[in-house]
């Protein structure tokens, strides 16, 4: 990753809630140890029962929270996600 690439990462991040009270060289650390990353309309990020990988900071657009209600066969809306929200944090600090 070039140093342009962590420095508008370092950006971006710095602009969310969870990392405004971090320290400039932590957030140098979390701008080389992440990487963009786009999702397809209907791409799922998480999965029922397994733990998250990675944790996703929305930039831009939105997501939904599902679940599978099986007596109206169907997913139902949850929530929703938006910019400035972090998606997966949990299972990753289990």
């Amino acid at each position: 990753m070039t140093s342009q690439s962590v420095s508008s990462l370092q950006t971006v991040l710095s602009r969310f809630p969870a990392f405004s009270g971090i320290d400039d060289d932590s957030l140098h650390w979390l701008s080389t140890h992440s990487k963009p990353y786009h999702c397809s309309v209907g791409q799922s990020l998480l999965v029922k029962d397994r733990l998250p990988e990675y944790c996703y900071c929305i930039v831009d657009g939105r997501g939904r929270v599902l679940h599978h209600d099986t007596s109206l066969r169907r997913p139902v809306t949850l929530a929703y996600s938006q910019p400035g929200d972090l998606i997966g944090w949990a299972g990753l600090v289990r």
